[in-house]
Formats: structure tokens, sequence, C-alpha cells
């Protein structure tokens, strides 16, 4: 596999990522889901997406009127084609995607076809009915993080609401503070713990550092500056009304922290721009991208089978596009990124 980066216009991608069996033997797709921009005036501007995971081309778009909450496509195969398939929540209710073609399987939602707060993904359970498909249970719902690998830990914490916000993230042998990094104006985002093989190429290559934790963090630059009257936010120069519009400047960084028996080095690996805009200025949840769709957007795995690790990313940012007229257009867009990281990892230290 190569490194590859593939742009989707109108969506921000959300939640977790998810790795599922494709088409071709062996290979497998990205799954993610994702919600429109929030003032496209199409119905089914919602819905779940697959992309291939040789080039990033989109597999398959199931669009759907509700935005999705939740999805996991590793608990049950309903149709019994030997791959599981992809379980999503939503306002509606619970509905099965089968991971090859796209198509929904089956559908669990309330009768009278109104929304249901809430919904918890379902817990798998035994095969009641001994019709060869396992049940499922789900229930209605009634800042931290801490990752832990080996004598390593890392904590993360996040304060107040955005673009307020603050972080601090700490790094611990067994109980002892190695290093903090505060951060003011920043969310830091779900990290995730890595393990590289320790063959003697890597220990060299990595001098040693084959285990590791990656985050990202947002940090707002400038924040509620008003969006002038000659903006538009529109998808195909829709007007909409400037007077309610603002927008954030962030930063979006990618850091790697990788450590051996004696040593803890930091990698910056990327750096983007990311604009955001909001419905208001004192309405933080009303915004698009949002901080709290991104906190599963990083995954590293082994896509294709060949011993090295990728780094599966995805992010999204308004776009100020130029019109023919001299106007302004802010486009939302959506960039999914694989990376071959094992591989490209040792560039960061000056081995390779």
């Amino acid at each position: 596999i190569s490194n590859w980066e593939q742009e989707q216009e109108n969506i921000e991608l959300q939640g977790k990522i998810s790795l599922v069996h494709g088409a071709v033997h062996n290979s497998l797709n990205i799954v993610l889901m994702y919600r429109g921009s929030f003032n496209t005036p199409k119905n089914l501007k919602n819905g779940i997406v697959s992309f291939l995971g040789s080039n990033g081309a989109v597999a398959w778009d199931f669009k759907q009127d509700s935005q999705p909450n939740e999805m996991d496509c590793s608990l049950i195969d309903i149709n019994g084609n030997g791959y599981t398939d992809c379980l999503v929540t939503d306002e509606r209710g619970l509905k099965a995607i089968e991971t090859i073609s796209g198509e929904a399987v089956r559908h669990a939602h309330s009768a009278d076809e109104k929304s249901i707060p809430e919904l918890d993904m379902p817990v798998k359970l035994t095969d009641f009915n001994d019709d060869g498909v396992s049940e499922l249970l789900s229930v209605y719902k009634q800042k931290y993080f801490l990752l832990i690998s080996g004598n390593k830990k890392l904590r993360v914490e996040n304060f107040n609401n955005c673009p307020h916000c603050k972080s601090t993230i700490s790094f611990y042998n067994s109980s002892t503070k190695l290093k903090e990094w505060p951060y003011q104006n920043a969310f830091v985002m779900t990290p995730i713990p890595f393990s590289f093989q320790s063959t003697k190429d890597n220990i060299i290559s990595l001098r040693g550092h084959v285990n590791g934790f990656i985050l990202k963090i947002w940090e707002y630059r400038k924040f509620s500056k008003k969006l002038s009257a000659n903006f538009k936010v529109s998808k195909r120069s829709i007007p909409v009304n400037n007077q309610s519009y603002y927008m954030n400047e962030i930063s979006e960084r990618i850091v790697l922290i990788t450590f051996n028996e004696t040593d803890t080095h930091i990698i910056n690996a990327s750096l983007t721009d990311v604009y955001q805009i909001c419905n208001g200025p004192n309405y933080p949840n009303n915004c698009q991208p949002d901080h709290k769709g991104q906190q599963n957007s990083l995954l590293i795995a082994d896509m294709d089978h060949d011993g090295s690790q990728e780094l599966i990313s995805y992010s999204s940012s308004y776009v100020n596009k130029d019109n023919d007229d001299g106007s302004k257009n802010w486009h939302l867009v959506s960039y999914l990124k694989v990376f071959r990281l094992e591989n490209e990892l040792p560039t960061f230290y000056g081995t390779k």
C-alpha cells in the first residue's frame, strides 16, 4: 500500500475509524460516519461511507436523513456471509449495513418512527432462538483519558468549553511524572498507543523507540471572528445570512510520543490549518467541524497485512474558494489519509 489522501466535499467525517473486509480478497476498507454541511438543503445529507483501503476511492455511500451517532463494525455477521456488518445507531434506532455492498440488511426502530434519544451501541448476546445469528441488546443512555503501555502512562485532561478550553498532557514512568505539556485554548483528542515489532532493523532505525502514543491536538489561534458581508457560507453558492456566522481558526497538530527504557522522543508529525464555522459566537455546540466528532480520528493498523503498520487519519475544515464574480465561498471539505507510519518513521530520527 502507498501513502494516499482522499478529499470529500460538503461532509464532515466523524467517529471511530472502522476497518472491514472488502470485495477483494484479503483487503481491508475504511468505514466512517459523516454529517453534511449544516447549510446544505439536501434531506439525505448524512450517512456512512466506505473507502477502498488501497487508494481511497469510495466503495459505497449509504445516505440517510438522520445523523449517525455511533457505529461498530466488529460485533455481528447478520446475513451469514462470513463478514461482520456495521451496526449504526441514530435518532431513529438501529440498523445493520453490509460492509461489501453498503446495503442495509436489518432495521430496528421505534414503531412510530419518532426519535429514540441517545440509544446505546448494542451488546452481543447468546443466540437464544438458534437461528445462527447472535442476539443484540441495546439500552437507553442514562474528561479524562488514561492509557497504559507497560510501565509508561499517558494522562490527558481537558477543561472548559472550547474555544476557551485548556488541556494538559502528562507522561509517567510507573507513578513518577516524567513530563507535562500544558496547552491554552486547546483540546486533545483521544490518544492511542502503538507498538512496532522489535526487529533488528526497527531497533536500529527507530533507536529502540518501538512503543509510543499518538494523539491529535486542536489549538485555537483566533476565535469568534465574525464573517464579513461579502463572504458566503454555502453549498453551490446558496446564500445564507452571515449575521450569525462566526469563524474559529485552529491549528491541528498530530503528535507522536515514542519511548524506550531510558529516553522519550516527541515528534510533531503534521500541522494543518482548520477553519471552523459556528452559527453564533455563543453556541459552541453548533460548529463544523466539531472536536467532539473527531475524538477517534486516528488509527494505527496493518491494512495490507505486510507486517508494517499504517496511520489512518481524517480531518475536516471549511475551505475558502474564489468565485468568478470576486466573491468568496466557504465549502466544507473532509480529508482522509493513509500514511505508511512504520516505514516512514525512521526519517523523523534521521536514520533513513
